[in-house]
């Protein structure tokens, strides 16, 4: 049985096909984005670009799926890139430890993206890269804030204009 097979008896040998020919981007490797990242490797997404500055923190330990206590001082992508790795072996990496600003996003925000993933929790930093994906017609799913906030039954699902009550959106 391959690894796949569970995704192949739930959503068909075209879906799989189809998966492992995805190429997505995740901004962010902190909380959602390290969990964003393990979902879409253990579901055969055949490239991932990986993107984030900053290293692993000990205060991370108690959010983040690659903060562990070997891991610390380690670059986020870097920690990212060797899970990954070990979880599909097969997927395609380009692994970036840099800061996303309007200037960065010329080399790491291309047209032959199928889906961006927002998973950065700084303000410029998201707008720049939701403005990118805009004007490049890829594909975002962004995650907005959720620090503080208490009543997990809130969380909704929508259209980033139709947000409220969230500072990042």
């Amino acid at each position: 049985m391959n690894q796949f097979a569970r995704i192949e008896q739930l959503l068909g040998q075209a879906a799989v096909d189809k998966i492992k020919q995805a190429r997505v981007a995740v901004f962010g490797l902190g909380a959602v984005g390290s969990f964003a990242t393990e979902a879409l490797a253990r579901s055969g997404v055949g490239y991932l670009r990986l993107v984030d500055f900053d290293r692993v923190d000990a205060s991370n330990i108690n959010r983040q799926l690659y903060a562990l206590n070997s891991t610390i001082d380690k670059e986020k992508a870097e920690v990212a890139k060797a899970r990954v790795r070990d979880i599909n072996p097969a997927c395609e990496l380009s692994v970036h430890s840099a800061f996303v600003n309007a200037e960065s996003l010329t080399d790491l925000l291309s047209s032959d993206l199928d889906v961006v993933v927002d998973a950065i929790d700084g303000l410029n930093s998201k707008v720049n890269l939701i403005l990118g994906a805009k004007e490049r017609g890829l594909n975002l799913v962004s995650s907005m804030g959720a620090g503080g906030r208490t009543d997990p039954s809130m969380i909704r699902t929508g259209d980033l204009f139709k947000s409220k009550n969230c500072p990042l959106a």
